[in-house]
């Protein structure tokens, strides 16, 4: 396979010349060498490129939308694509702004814009408590709110003591 792309290649920039250098073509190439780049790595024993061992970081999933990605909920639920974000009024279950980030990135990447969008609606000096999921918390967004005494409300993690004392729960 590996050979096959390579006489491609070459038979396009031969019989192509300058036009592999204007999109869409310069696009497609680079899009084939990052998925090269990402997917082999040269064999230690020699003879060309084998399969990675691992996944590349920042894996590109699709040949189509190159934003897409790999990422995980938790330790057993994956995803493949994009997470959605959504603020909502709990009271009116009104969505009052959105984003959407590659699945492979943090929550708290998401919440500037959504803090954004809350700004058009000058909702953001109004906002009583804030409900969130716990990867929201690492975002200087959520900082500021809880200084400025905004009631943060998010699950707590999962005590791991099986309802004994931790070691955090002493002062010595």
């Amino acid at each position: 396979l590996v050979e096959q792309i390579d006489r491609l290649e070459a038979w396009v920039r031969d019989k192509l010349g300058e036009e592999v250098e204007r999109p869409p073509l310069c696009e497609q190439l680079a899009t084939l060498a990052q998925l090269r780049e990402q997917d082999l790595e040269p064999d230690p024993k020699g003879g060309g490129p084998r399969i990675r061992r691992g996944v590349a970081e920042d894996r590109r999933i699709s040949v189509e939308d190159p934003d897409m990605r790999h990422g995980r909920k938790s330790k057993s639920q994956t995803i493949k694509g994009y997470k959605s974000h959504l603020a909502a009024d709990v009271d009116t279950d009104l969505i009052l702004a959105c984003g959407i980030t590659p699945a492979n990135k943090h929550e708290a990447d998401a919440l500037p814009g959504i803090v954004e969008d809350l700004n058009h609606y000058a909702v953001r000096n109004e906002i009583g408590e804030l409900h969130i999921d716990r990867g929201y918390l690492a975002s200087a967004n959520v900082q500021q709110l809880a200084a400025s005494n905004v009631p943060i409300l998010s699950k707590p993690w999962r005590s791991h003591t099986g309802g004994l004392f931790a070691k955090t729960d002493f002062k010595l």
